[in-house]
């Protein structure tokens, strides 16, 4: 009986996972008025983009707790200031995919749609890929 619940719990929670990713697709869709092609396009591209900065998702937090560990431990000097550095390079590269992202969708919109949906794209962008998914 438990395991027919963990079972059906599982169904439950990955159907609901997918119908928020094709909420959040829906709501950008929408916000840009996107036709059939550019909707396939948008998903390809943030699939893509996610599976890029995943080493950068995993290794962000690592990075701050670290830098937090030092810090706690009363830690400065050249071991900090490395950390840091490394942290912020994690950052800007993440940033990078971000941006490269908004452009290429940004580019696959004719005119009108640019004006009707680039600001909502440029604002969803922010920090989409530290989640786990960019449906998420």
């Amino acid at each position: 009986m438990n395991r027919l619940f963990s079972r059906l719990l599982l169904i439950g929670m990955l159907t609901a996972a997918a119908s928020f990713a094709q909420a959040r697709l829906d709501a950008l869709a929408t916000a840009c008025n996107l036709n059939k092609d550019q909707k396939t396009l948008f998903k390809t591209t943030l699939d893509a983009s996610t599976k890029e900065a995943e080493p950068l998702r995993k290794a962000i937090p690592q990075t701050r707790a670290q830098i937090a560990a030092l810090v706690q431990a009363g830690k400065s000097g050249d071991e900090l200031n490395k950390l840091v550095s490394e942290h912020a390079s994690q950052m800007a590269a993440m940033y990078e995919i971000e941006a490269k992202t908004f452009a290429k969708l940004v580019n696959s919109l004719d005119a009108d749609q640019k004006k009707q949906g680039a600001q909502r794209l440029l604002g969803e962008m922010r920090g989409l890929f530290l989640k786990n998914k960019w449906s998420d």
